[in-house]
């Protein structure tokens, strides 16, 4: 009995000490996480369609998020680590009192704006909906505000219990939390909708955020750490998150205003479109967050631990090393998005509600907002990085550039009757410019890092991609045409798999016979999942050897 009590607290203490490890544990479980959302929005779809009343919902969404957001990742995920581990090198009692104290801070300003948010929440969904929206909607958009404000308040508290766990390098429970999340949230709907009809929506999410909290308080309490009703208002520790915050709240504070004015802005070409847009945002964010986002999350203690000790060179390494690595990965993912978009789509959201028109629309919209997936998985990154080293401002010019992107390049193809892809291009080429910003401030900050490796090996990436959509492509064309009847859903799931297959493949082939480094990536994560075999223990070796020679 000792024996299992003691497996069982290992498993919700364990830590991840190397970004790869980290990474892959966040990746594993965001992976289980996003099928599931993938699986939730093609409930959704299928109980709403493309409907004005689903319309709302998303519009109406995205306020209690965006305040969330801005206050999570303006202070838990970027903010709070840095702070918390430097204090917790001299006393932990101290560094366990500044997390009550900034907790209870963040949940009074939470609670303050959430009041705001109830009383005014009609005339709020009126100006999100630049008055397009009915009287009826409004009220609807209300009503589904003021219901979700309760679940992003449970949110704050678990997203707290994340980014503590996260700072002491557990990151398995805090991975497996939005899966669970997005679970009961896919169960709940269609338990749900007998009785509350569209109203299932919000009450589903505030009940997955309940579950998103109770799977990490056990992990919570075994790590040592004891909450306390503190409030100082003057404390030092405190005011200099609040100090460091500045920059990253403008920051994201800046992107969610992006996020409501490409709704809007999608809103006001037709109620349909804020569901294009959500649809495929949500399949385009999928590899960021596999890969951008779960090596920021697992460099970000790393990083800072490096920038505490002063250890430059093995800072730049680090970034240089994941910058290639999130590259490495994204590539082939956004290359399959872009070729395969219509298929896809079909394969997620093709449901009776969820017409061709509405399949098509969507589909165009992946296409263009793949494109942002590369850089984008970068920039959540390297945001990181500057974060890491106590730079906030950086991050906030990037984030105000995008800003006038997303506002300027639509309004006149929105003026002249365009559809929503004129939003999408306009995050597309916001999220380009985002980038070469970051690697010219990367270039004048980070002093002794090392671009010409990284750029050849870039280049052979890019070279590999090439191919790999080609491979892609004429394949796909072929068997669509002249074997396969993909109006049947086992012959689109088919060719949907099998050309994928071969374009990785390909992909994996030729980065090995161009001796790209991070191919190696593929089979360190084959020996996390146990698979061994001497035929790629010898490929592995013959790799090392020739990339060391």
């Amino acid at each position: 009995m000792v024996k299992y009590a003691n497996s069982f607290k290992n498993f919700f203490v364990q830590t991840q000490n190397t970004i790869l490890s980290a990474a892959f544990v966040i990746s594993v479980f965001y992976f289980l996480s996003s099928i599931l959302g993938i699986l939730k929005s093609r409930v959704i779809v299928h109980f709403f369609g493309a409907s004005d009343a689903l319309g709302i919902f998303f519009i109406a969404d995205r306020i209690p998020t965006a305040i969330y957001s801005t206050i999570f990742l303006g202070t838990f995920s970027s903010v709070f680590i840095p702070v918390f581990l430097s204090l917790s090198q001299k006393d932990f009692q101290k560094a366990y009192e500044y997390s009550s104290n900034l907790l209870n801070h963040l949940l009074l300003i939470f609670g303050v704006i959430s009041v705001i948010l109830f009383i005014l929440a009609e005339d709020i969904i009126n100006g999100l909906t630049l008055g397009q929206a009915s009287f009826s909607d409004r009220s609807l958009g209300g009503n589904f505000l003021r219901i979700m404000l309760l679940g992003q308040f449970i949110l704050i508290i678990s997203s707290f219990v994340s980014s503590f766990l996260n700072a002491k390098k557990q990151f398995l429970v805090t991975s497996m939390a939005p899966v669970f999340f997005n679970l009961v949230y896919l169960v709940s709907i269609p338990l749900l909708f007998p009785f509350f009809e569209i109203y299932s929506l919000a009450l589903a999410m505030v009940i997955g955020s309940f579950f998103h909290l109770i799977t990490q308080l056990p992990s919570l309490v075994l790590s040592g750490f004891r909450y306390s009703f503190v409030f100082k208002s003057k404390d030092k520790s405190l005011k200099e998150t609040y100090n460091l915050s500045k920059g990253t709240l403008l920051t994201t504070l800046i992107g969610n205003t992006i996020s409501l004015i490409e709704n809007s802005m999608a809103f006001f070409i037709s109620s349909g479109s804020v569901v294009y847009f959500k649809l495929a945002d949500q399949l385009r964010y999928f590899p960021i967050h596999l890969f951008g986002a779960s090596i920021s999350i697992a460099s970000l203690p790393i990083l800072s631990q490096e920038f505490e000790s002063e250890n430059k060179e093995r800072f730049n390494k680090i970034v240089r090393t994941s910058i290639l690595q999130i590259i490495y990965l994204s590539l082939p993912v956004m290359i399959l998005l872009v070729v395969l978009r219509l298929p896809l789509v079909r394969i997620f959201y093709g449901a009776s509600k969820f017409t061709w028109e509405d399949t098509l629309t969507t589909a165009l919209c992946l296409g263009i907002f793949a494109l942002s997936i590369l850089p984008q998985s970068i920039s959540v990154f390297i945001s990181k990085c500057f974060y890491a080293v106590k730079d906030t401002k950086t991050p906030l010019i990037a984030s105000i550039i995008s800003l006038f992107s997303a506002i300027c390049f639509p309004i006149y193809f929105i003026l002249n009757g365009y559809g929503v892809w004129v939003v999408v291009l306009a995050y597309v080429i916001g999220s380009y410019i985002n980038i070469a910003y970051f690697m010219l401030m990367v270039r004048r900050n980070f002093r002794g890092f090392e671009f010409r490796e990284m750029f050849i090996s870039t280049g052979k990436m890019l070279m590999v991609g090439g191919i790999m959509s080609l491979v892609l492509y004429f394949p796909m064309r072929l068997i669509d045409l002249y074997v396969l009847d993909t109006s049947y859903v086992q012959d689109l799931l088919f060719l949907t798999a099998s050309v994928s297959l071969l374009g990785f493949l390909v992909y994996i082939f030729l980065s090995y016979r161009l001796k790209i480094p991070e191919v190696i990536l593929f089979f360190k994560v084959l020996r996390k999942f146990r698979i061994k075999s001497s035929l790629l223990d010898n490929l592995e070796n013959q790799l090392n050897q020739s990339i060391t020679s």
